[in-house]
């Protein structure tokens, strides 16, 4: 048998954070089996049919007739218990049992009377010896000695001990009992009474009975004087017959995983621990050995990346290819540490420093070509992984935002750079040069060459004003980071990908640590983008190049702004030419608050839209909800600023608090840029009718916007306003054109 244990996934808490660090020191199996059938019997004359009724101790029982019981089930197990329920097919039914069925015999035979002694075949001999050392079991169950028979006998081993069971894991199946038996049987032997069931006796008492019953003489049946009566003949001896045998039995083992208690262990047993891994297994314990007393693998990393490798030689060089979509950071994020590994016996060992020749994905967080050396110890045919491979792992640890995902993989990768042949049209066709297609000189080891990224890098020539504008800036900051304005110039003109960069110092923001300039970068909006963020490469990119522009006293934190989201809730009616398509024009007014809030999105825009921290009131986004053409009505208004920086965790102002009474709500921080939900809670009415501005509540709340669970219990709840008329809550009439 095989058990299996699984981790409950719909436990309250994460139990594999408990269980992988315990390192157990044994286990203990205890199996309780009832109704065992599948046993085979013999006795003196030979082997018997268990499917039908047999009678145990043959025809003529006697003393020393035997009934033996095999099963290699019961031999294979360390038993604590067991016993034997016997079915018998012809119990005499009278009330006074065996005593009334051998009345005439003169022999005192009771029910309790007839006993059998129990030994075991194991190591070829069976066992106990001495017959004292096993007690005698009673072969029929009764209420009383001379009380009528009960139809079934449970045998129970009192001294399991005694038989000296030696488990034999090697027998697969029983063998055939004979001489030559090792093990696997158990042998009842009829012990008591001596003369058996009474069949040595039933001829002699069935003569007597004959010879001396006394006939009436001829007189006495001449004149009717004398009857004739029957002569006493005693019954025939009773041969028991049984319908099925069955074997209740416990059995227990313990698994030792400590190494100084690893010889209590059975070196013989078939006794293993396996570990589940995602695609494969280990096995942690086997022939009495352990290798480890975790029963869970440890995973004490955040994520990993598994490289099966089926065509390569160990010692030989690999170049692999990652197409990235680079993913986007938030303000808050940690390093990401990866550790690179080789799998070698089911052990993951680090892979040498020297074997990872270069890594131009920048911890897979850009397109790039990472090289490493197969280890010439790599091997296949390990059982956690596939075996058919060898197998690279890549363990992370930190911020996995960091990492983009991987669009596409591929081998045998080089990158290759434009030379300049002097082409003065080259520069107008920027990244829209056609691919690359083969070699200029065929080399006769290499079968194909693809292009599997587009061009990247490279800048258009500059017009006059852009180079008027780059000498006029250089000629200020001396390509040197003295104050705010010269670190956002530097930005700005060596990565063509910002749009604006913002400095804090420390001196006007004391709440920062000392030493460190904060600067908050946008990039260029991609299309359908409402929040540019850069990754995490450029981010150190921009950090290891500022650190050579300014004082090495100063420390450069780049990160990207916090977006304060922002949520309309109101309920409003459309004017009459427009309220067949309500639809439309809800969605209208969606893009039509983004683009207010955020008119820095809007193409060509200029940078100075996009302004950091400050404030923003309440009656300003009514006015311009109100002034919309297909706008007739509003009420129930109240704007929401979520906020999540990891100085102050997650904040929540609303309009519709009675603290709020101004309408102004406040950045959560100076580098704060204010954003708008995806979606706002705008209610389109039939009817005009007052409602009073109500504070957000978990049923108008959308997970991922304003629905955040808070954990500390000092934060101001949101509280119920009074239920009353305020000026900010009166009706807006747009007047007709």
């Amino acid at each position: 048998p095989l058990f299996k244990t699984l981790l409950n996934p719909d436990s309250d808490y994460y139990l594999y954070t408990f269980c992988h660090i315990l390192d157990v020191l044994s286990v203990q199996i205890d199996v309780n089996v009832t109704g065992l059938k599948s046993l085979t019997f013999y006795n003196q004359t030979g082997l018997l049919d268990g499917n039908l009724p047999f009678q145990p101790f043959g025809a003529i029982p006697a003393k020393n007739t035997y009934l033996m019981i095999g099963s290699a089930e019961l031999f294979g197990k360390r038993l604590t218990d067991l016993s034997f329920l016997f079915n018998w097919n012809n119990i005499p039914e009278l009330e006074g049992g065996l005593f009334e069925y051998y009345r005439e015999y003169n022999m005192d035979l009771k029910n309790d009377s007839f006993e059998v002694r129990l030994s075991a075949l194991s190591g070829r001999s069976f066992n106990p010896q001495d017959s004292q050392l096993q007690p005698p079991f009673r072969l029929f169950d009764s209420e009383n000695p001379q009380g009528r028979l009960s139809d079934r006998t449970s045998v129970r081993v009192q001294e399991l001990p005694s038989l000296q069971v030696d488990p034999d894991y090697r027998m697969k199946n029983l063998p055939e009992y004979s001489n030559d038996a090792r093990s696997g049987y158990f042998r009842f032997m009829l012990d008591k009474p001596v003369s058996g069931f009474g069949h040595s006796d039933y001829y002699r008492l069935f003569s007597a009975s004959m010879i001396n019953h006394k006939q009436p003489g001829f007189f006495s049946r001449l004149f009717g004087i004398g009857k004739a009566r029957p002569p006493v003949i005693p019954r025939e001896p009773f041969v028991p017959v049984l319908n099925s045998v069955s074997a209740d039995y416990s059995a227990r083992t313990v698994l030792n995983l400590t190494p100084s208690r690893s010889g209590e262990n059975d070196s013989g047993a078939n006794e293993k621990i396996y570990t589940l891994h995602p695609f494969g297994y280990r096995e942690v314990f086997s022939r009495g050995r352990s290798e480890s007393g975790y029963l869970f693998p440890d995973f004490e990393h955040d994520a990993y990346l598994y490289l099966g490798l089926k065509e390569v030689l160990p010692g030989r060089p690999v170049s692999m290819f990652l197409d990235i979509r680079e993913g986007r950071l938030g303000q808050n994020y940690h390093d990401l540490e990866l550790s690179w590994s080789y799998l070698r016996q089911n052990n993951w060992e680090a892979l040498p420093e020297e074997m990872l020749q270069s890594d131009s994905t920048k911890n897979f967080s850009t397109s790039g070509i990472i090289r490493f050396v197969i280890p010439y110890d790599i091997e296949k045919g390990n059982t956690i992984m596939p075996a058919d491979f060898y197998w690279i792992r890549v363990a992370a640890k930190g911020d996995l935002s960091i990492a983009g995902r991987v669009n596409n993989l591929g081998f045998n990768a080089i990158e290759v750079e434009w030379k300049n042949n002097e082409d003065e049209h080259h520069f107008a066709f920027l990244g829209s040069q056609p691919p690359v297609s083969g070699l200029s000189r065929g080399i006769p080891e290499i079968q194909d060459v693809k292009q599997v990224t587009p061009y990247y890098g490279g800048r258009e020539k500059e017009n006059v004003h852009e180079y008027l504008i780059r000498v006029s800036e250089r000629l200020r900051h001396k390509n040197r980071g003295i104050n705010s304005w010269d670190i956002e110039r530097l930005l700005i003109q060596e990565f063509d990908f910002l749009r604006r960069v913002k400095c804090f110092a420390q001196m006007e923001y004391p709440q920062m640590p000392s030493g460190t300039i904060r600067i908050v970068v946008i990039p260029e909006v991609r299309d359908g983008e409402t929040e540019p963020l850069v990754a995490f490469h450029q981010i150190r990119e921009m950090e290891d190049y500022l650190t050579s522009k300014i004082s090495p006293f100063l420390r450069p934190e780049i990160i990207n702004p916090v977006y304060d989201k922002l949520k309309v809730t109101c309920s409003l009616t459309l004017k009459k030419e427009f309220d067949t398509d309500k639809g439309r024009y809800l969605q209208q007014l969606h893009r039509d608050i983004l683009y207010f809030l955020c008119p820095w999105l809007i193409k060509d825009s200029a940078d100075e839209f996009i302004q950091f921290g400050g404030v923003i009131s309440r009656n300003d986004v009514l006015a311009f909800i109100r002034e919309r053409m297909y706008v007739a009505k509003v009420t129930r208004f109240s704007l929401l600023r979520i906020s999540g920086n990891s100085d102050e965790g997650y904040s929540l102002q609303d309009t519709a608090l009675n603290t709020q009474k101004d309408g102004i709500l406040m950045a959560s921080t100076p580098w704060s840029v204010f954003s708008p939900v995806d979606q706002h809670d705008i209610e389109i009415l039939t009817n005009e009718s007052y409602i009073a501005a109500e504070p957000a509540a978990i049923d108008g709340m959308r997970l991922g916007t304003d629905f955040v669970i808070r954990g500390n219990e000092n934060n101001q709840s949101a509280s119920e306003p009074e239920n009353q008329k305020t000026d900010s809550d009166e009706w807006f009439i747009n007047p007709k054109a």
